[in-house]
Formats: structure tokens, C-alpha cells, sequence
């Protein structure tokens, strides 16, 4: 019982430090605590469920045999900047000129 609560902080930090990296695989967990494959698993496992229970925030892939632990949000953060500055850009190309006209001296005057 005592190592599954020790696991259990464990991914709790490994999921903190997910969010920062933005993604995380079994090797990360080994160097961060410097643990033996089969602790570092049950890590894995632990965060896994926290992952599970915050499927808006973190997703876990599969591919040959392989774990890996990604961040959604940040993803998504980007995306809507992305989409911002595409929108901000388009608005500045639409913009229509502004209602000034020159004067006979060289001055700018709006135009009445």
C-alpha cells in the first residue's frame, strides 16, 4: 500500500512536469527519479489514471510498445494563437482605407 501511494505522488509530479514539457515517455520517468524499471511502471500505470480522469488535459499514445504522455492544452493554446494572429492578419488586409485626404500645403485632413 505504502508504494502505491509513493507511485501515486510520483506521477502526481511526473503530471506537473508533463504540463510544462508538454510530453513525457517511460525514460523521462526513469531520469526524474532515478528508480528501477518495474517502480518506474508503476509510475507509469499511476499516471496513466490521472491521465484517464483529465481527458481534456492529457493524452496517452501507443506505438511500438511505447508510451508516450502528451499535453493537450498547450496544444490547443497554440492552435487558438495561430488562429488569432490568421485572424488579426486578415483583418488588417479587409481594412478599408481611412477617410483622409491631402491637402494643398502636404497636410492630412479627414475627410468631411
Amino acid at each position: 500500500m505504502a508504494q502505491t501511494l509513493n507511485s501515486y505522488k510520483m506521477a502526481e509530479i511526473m503530471y506537473k512536469i508533463l504540463e510544462k514539457k508538454g510530453e513525457l515517455t517511460l525514460e523521462d520517468i526513469l531520469a526524474q527519479f532515478e528508480i528501477s524499471v518495474p517502480s518506474a511502471y508503476n509510475i507509469q500505470r499511476a499516471l496513466k489514471a490521472i491521465c484517464e480522469r483529465h481527458p481534456d488535459e492529457c493524452e496517452v499514445q501507443y506505438k511500438n510498445r511505447k508510451t508516450t504522455f502528451k499535453w493537450i492544452k498547450q496544444e490547443q493554446k497554440e492552435e487558438q494563437k495561430q488562429e488569432q494572429t490568421q485572424d488579426n492578419i486578415a483583418k488588417i488586409f479587409d481594412a478599408q482605407p481611412a477617410n483622409f485626404e491631402q491637402t494643398d500645403q502636404g497636410f492630412i485632413k479627414a475627410k468631411q
